[in-house]
């Protein structure tokens, strides 16, 4: 579950939940399991806008959000 909400928090949905629904079958000795997921809204990133650094300082930083 943890992994699951991770991935979708690194996708944009910061407000993404999960459920698990499990239902035991004693006879065959089985678990059926459901995992419901609720992304919730994505959110993405505008424009970033680089001011105040010098021309390296400003070309690493781009260099970087690639």
């Amino acid at each position: 579950m943890d992994r699951i909400k991770k991935r979708l928090y690194r996708q944009g949905y910061m407000r993404a939940d999960a459920a698990v629904e499990r239902k035991i079958n004693d006879k065959p000795r089985t678990v059926d399991i459901v995992v419901r997921l609720n992304e919730g809204p994505q959110f993405t990133f505008g424009t970033l806008s680089i001011e105040g650094l010098n021309l390296d300082g400003e070309a690493a930083v781009k260099k970087r959000g690639r």
